[in-house]
């Protein structure tokens, strides 16, 4: 099933995996397609807050402040708070 979320969404930056921090510092980019060809448009450290306001697939444009960019779904505690609760795959690092 799919669960709606409402968008904008305020949002908390998460760069844990499992049981440990391995991103403190998660870069938010000006293209989510482009990465490294549009560079960074802000970094966070851990536990920042944000906005959600629009989810393409695994691709999220969030506002921090006045600065506008793209991260992975995967960064925001509250998308992958569901997305564990559903029972997906968690990857664990290597």
């Amino acid at each position: 099933m799919i669960e709606r979320i409402n968008i904008p969404l305020n949002i908390t930056f998460d760069g844990y995996e499992e049981d440990r921090l391995v991103c403190p510092v998660i870069n938010v980019w000006n293209d989510y397609d482009d990465r490294w060809g549009k560079g960074i448009a802000i970094s966070v450290k851990h536990g920042s807050e944000g906005v959600l306001l629009e989810r393409r697939s695994n691709a999220c444009k969030v506002r921090v402040g006045d600065k506008v960019g793209w991260v992975t779904f995967y960064f925001i505690a509250e998308l992958k708070q569901k997305w564990q609760e559903a029972g997906c795959f968690v990857p664990t690092a290597n």
